[in-house]
């Protein structure tokens, strides 16, 4: 990934990620569903003086019908997005499509196989199995499905567990969320 390559962060939230990209030099352009949250990325962008190096364009925009032409970004983002939908199917075409050949995006979001889930909670969680399916059938090759391992500061040593590969079924049910990446064919 090289500074000036064109990245969409789907779902950009209060602008986290759009404020590490724009600093490090890339041209962002971020969707988010809620204007509010949109608003509140652009003041942090605009007031992180770390970001003058890149650019940030920011829209209002349903994840479902993304209001933006075919193979225009080299990558995605979508950090927490897909925890807030219930059908992942379009989301991921639309990824897909404005993607270029070649491009590719990272997933993070809720493990539906974590154990100890919080009832009553309005946020969605994935089976990661499923997501890799749906990922495949929209085109996209799998290059990544993780467990992400979080915890507290005291014991995240254990966090270097989730590199070791023969050990993902075993962490499956102790990871809060999962990270995909997903790559469009060249």
């Amino acid at each position: 990934v090289k500074p000036g390559m064109r990245i969409l962060d789907m779902g950009c939230g209060p602008g986290t990620y759009t404020v590490y990209l724009a600093s490090k030099g890339f041209s962002v352009t971020s969707l988010d569903y809620s204007e509010s949250m949109l608003l509140r990325a652009r003041k942090k962008v605009e007031s992180d003086p770390a970001c003058s190096g890149g650019l940030a364009n920011f829209s209002v925009a349903d994840a479902r019908a993304v209001p933006i032409k075919s193979n225009t970004f080299d990558a995605a983002v979508c950090y927490g997005m897909f925890q807030h939908l219930t059908s992942i199917d379009e989301p991921l075409r639309e990824l897909f499509r404005v993607l270029r050949p070649g491009g590719a995006c990272i997933i993070n979001t809720l493990n539906h196989r974590f154990v100890l889930k919080r009832s009553g909670s309005m946020l969605q969680t994935h089976d990661p199995r499923r997501f890799q399916e749906i990922g495949t059938a929209a085109g996209f090759h799998c290059l990544v499905n993780s467990p992400l391992l979080l915890f507290p500061k005291a014991v995240r040593a254990f966090e270097r567990l989730q590199s070791i590969r023969m050990l993902h079924r075993f962490l499956w049910p102790i990871a809060h969320d999962f990270v995909i990446i997903l790559k469009k064919p060249a």
